[in-house]
């Protein structure tokens, strides 16, 4: 795994966190060491044979199968929550760099709606637990037909909804929506996106009441947007853009009636 700018911290982290994870159950490549190649720092991993989830949406037209698995794999990771197990792991890493990108988002925010992207944040619900903080299908691997994670650069404990927000944000909250019909990252059509959006959240919260659900659904759709509107800003893209993401944001909150978890 090559770094584009080596860091020997990170690096180390993210072996410990891999190593972590297996002890913990977590199904992950197995780090052998480290080497340096063409001036860069790499993980050295056991060969797996493998093709992604990604490469499976992509090439059949009914993945549906695929995603309830997705779904149930992403599920099974958040139920690790006892003490013993987590303290194993750095905290927090995805609720930290959300902070941070929900205080940028105020630069663009209407003054009425300053400090909401943060309390979106705040208000996530749920236990500690162990997240991936980057669940897209491009990190999933399956192998021998069992599904495994690959990139642990935020792998750390967190709010389960961090996560799905993360997913929501690669699926749906992609620069080209409202451009184009299909999603530039994924290469695939947002119509695709949709369904397996919908599909896995359906899956992943099989059982709970139909308030939890939707309360949670709403919340990583919030996230997602954060997480969209702070990369636009970042990268200084077109202020259109910017100004579509914030007005959705704001739709959102007003729909998922964020107005009152601020009072």
């Amino acid at each position: 795994t090559f770094k584009n700018e080596p860091d020997y911290y990170d690096l180390v982290r993210q072996r410990i966190s891999m190593r972590n994870a297996l002890v913990c159950g977590v199904p992950a490549p197995l780090s052998l060491g480290y080497a340096v190649c063409g001036g860069k720092i790499v993980i050295l991993m056991a060969l797996i044979r493998f093709h992604s989830l990604m490469k499976v949406f992509a090439s059949e037209e009914d993945c549906d199968e695929y995603v309830i698995r997705y779904a149930q794999f992403i599920k099974q990771l958040h139920e690790i929550r006892d003490e013993k197990r987590l303290s194993a792991f750095m905290r927090d890493l995805p609720g930290q760099e959300l902070l941070s990108k929900a205080d940028r988002c105020d630069r663009v925010l209407p003054e009425a709606y300053r400090g909401r992207a943060r309390a979106i944040l705040e208000a996530a619900d749920g236990p500690e637990c162990l997240v991936h903080g980057d669940i897209q299908p491009n990190n999933i691997l399956i192998s021998e037909d069992e599904m495994l994670f690959i990139d642990f650069d935020s792998f750390s404990t967190g709010r389960a909804v961090y996560d799905l927000g993360s997913l929501y944000r690669t699926l749906l909250c992609n620069e080209n929506r409202g451009v184009s019909n299909v999603n530039s990252f994924l290469s695939l059509s947002f119509g695709k996106c949709q369904r397996i959006w919908d599909l896995f959240t359906d899956e992943y919260y099989r059982g709970e009441q139909e308030a939890v659900r939707q309360k949670s659904i709403a919340q990583a759709e919030l996230i997602g947007t954060v997480l969209a509107l702070a990369k636009l800003i970042k990268s200084g893209d077109d202020p259109s853009l910017i100004s579509r993401w914030a007005g959705e944001l704001e739709r959102l909150t007003d729909q998922a009636g964020a107005d009152d978890n601020m009072k």
